[in-house]
């Protein structure tokens, strides 16, 4: 049976990578999208760390596949400070375009060294999870990161002063969803010198999942029913997703086919929301659509009146007769 940091860890897994994919296949040609799915990938298979080298009793294999997951930790700071300054519209200045790019080669630059025993030199084990022995170069990771993503955060509170309307919004709860974050990546990397993981630390990059999800899939308070439509959709999807590899798991004991069974869930999750989210949305708008389609068909022959007093009477008498106003 998985302990609670795995069970933490598969949990994290799944909404960040799912909420990279809902961000992304949502409004794929925007850059800040694509940037926000791909900081949201590289974070939930991070997160694949104290599964992964829990449920492998192996320790060789454990050590090979968890270096293998860092590859996508020493890009993560690189990829979350590209976000943020696409974000807040920096990303123009060549001088800033240039500091990302030379970022990308440090991260680049560390993957000379995530498979040597300097980086990682191996796999301390506890009873309900696993942390690494930290070499020699691994400080400088921990560096790169203390570096960057404070930074970045600093960014977005100085952009959420400056800022006002739905802008200010949005950037408030990503502000406090990377705050939960960092703090999630500050545990990780200082529990191998404590030797002692005192919380799960997937368990912020849950918290941070949920403050963000808002900010970026921009509710923008079109209609309640909507909002909690897709947050209801949300819910009894990945709770199918969660719940039914973990019952299966549970019953037959067979929690190896579960996670795998769940893998592949969470790879199909976002397509089942999005399929029945665009059809509950379509029925809940169907009378807007219908008001839209109307005004559409009056505004056509309006356009041929030319009196005043008899266009503005017809508009009245229109728009009284579509929208129902009394």
């Amino acid at each position: 049976m998985l302990s609670i940091y795995a069970a933490t860890s598969l949990s994290a897994v799944i909404i960040c990578i799912g909420l990279g994919l809902l961000v992304y296949f949502k409004k794929f040609h925007n850059s800040i999208n694509r940037n926000f799915a791909t900081v949201s990938i590289l974070i939930g298979l991070w997160c694949l760390f104290p599964l992964v080298t829990y449920i492998i009793k192996d320790q060789d294999k454990a050590l090979f596949w968890g270096r293998l997951i860092y590859i996508a930790a020493i890009f993560t700071p690189s990829a979350f400070f590209n976000f943020v300054f696409t974000m807040i519209g920096v990303k123009n200045r060549k001088l800033e375009a240039n500091i990302i790019k030379i970022f990308y080669i440090i991260s680049c630059l560390f993957l000379f060294i995530v498979f040597n025993e300097h980086f990682i030199e191996g796999l301390a084990y506890h009873k309900y999870y696993t942390l690494i022995k930290p070499g020699i170069f691994y400080p400088l990771f921990i560096l790169f990161f203390s570096f960057l993503c404070p930074y970045s955060i600093i960014q977005i509170y100085k952009a959420y002063r400056s800022s006002t309307g739905y802008s200010k919004y949005q950037l408030k709860y990503l502000f406090l969803g990377f705050f939960l974050a960092l703090f999630g990546g500050i545990i990780h990397l200082i529990s191998p010198y404590l030797q002692r993981e005192y919380i799960p630390h997937d368990l912020f990059l849950i918290f941070w999942a949920v403050s963000v999800s808002y900010a970026i899939l921009r509710y923008r308070l079109l209609d309640i029913n909507i909002i909690l439509t897709r947050a209801g959709l949300f819910v009894i999807v990945y709770s199918l997703v969660l719940g039914a590899p973990f019952y299966f798991g549970y019953r037959y004991g067979s929690w190896r086919v579960a996670t795998w069974t769940m893998l592949v869930f969470a790879t199909a999750g976002p397509f089942i929301y999005l399929f029945f989210q665009r059809r509950a949305e379509n029925i809940l708008r169907k009378e807007q659509l219908a008001y839209q389609q109307a005004l559409r068909s009056t505004s056509s022959t309006m356009m041929l009146n030319k009196d005043l007093n008899k266009l503005l009477q017809t508009i009245v008498l229109n728009v009284v007769d579509i929208v129902k106003v009394n």
